[in-house]
């Protein structure tokens, strides 16, 4: 049985995305981080393999730390930071899960895209949205910041603070929006 022109390249359309679906989510499923090659350095500095940049249900993202935790002990990091929108709900679970290092900041939304927040304390009071207020808020509060996802085709998560002074810096990589 022969299928008409349009019904034929519809299936076609079809068998084709479900190929490429199917390939992606083996990718995803067989994922390992690449190794070290080379010679190591003999600058004095101990190596860490970690993700500074990961959300959970405390805000919009789609597991719980307890998840966040067993992903990254499976895949072999040494340490992960979770950053959730807004908030450090997750500081109480901060510190070693065997050998994992799990450290709490937080991702502040700002007039100029997005700040993270790593080494500070669960403020008493909530960020105010103001990009320079959350530079000098992490400064003070003794932590260091970055602009989350500064090249994001996306508009809105784009980093539009590129002329503000001071001592920030910014993610290279997140793979969330590349």
């Amino acid at each position: 049985m022969r299928l008409p022109g349009r019904r034929r390249t519809a299936l076609l359309v079809a068998v084709a995305a479900f190929v490429y679906l199917a390939a992606y989510l083996l990718r995803v499923a067989v994922w390992q981080p690449l190794p070290l090659a080379g010679d190591l350095p003999r600058d004095g500095y101990a190596r860490a393999c970690g993700v500074l940049h990961v959300h959970t249900t405390h805000s919009d993202g789609g597991g719980t730390i307890d998840d966040v935790v067993q992903t990254a002990q499976r895949t072999g990091l040494d340490f992960v930071a979770v950053t959730d929108h807004n908030n450090l709900d997750g500081k109480p679970r901060e510190g070693y899960h065997g050998d994992l290092l799990l450290l709490v900041g937080v991702e502040v939304s700002t007039t100029s895209g997005y700040v993270l927040g790593l080494g500070i304390p669960d403020p008493a009071f909530r960020f105010s949205g103001d990009v320079r207020d959350a530079l000098d808020d992490i400064r003070q509060l003794g932590g260091t910041a970055f602009a989350a996802h500064p090249t994001s085709s996306r508009e809105e998560f784009a980093w539009r603070g590129w002329e503000l002074a001071g001592d920030w810096g910014h993610e290279l990589l997140n793979l969330d929006c590349q």
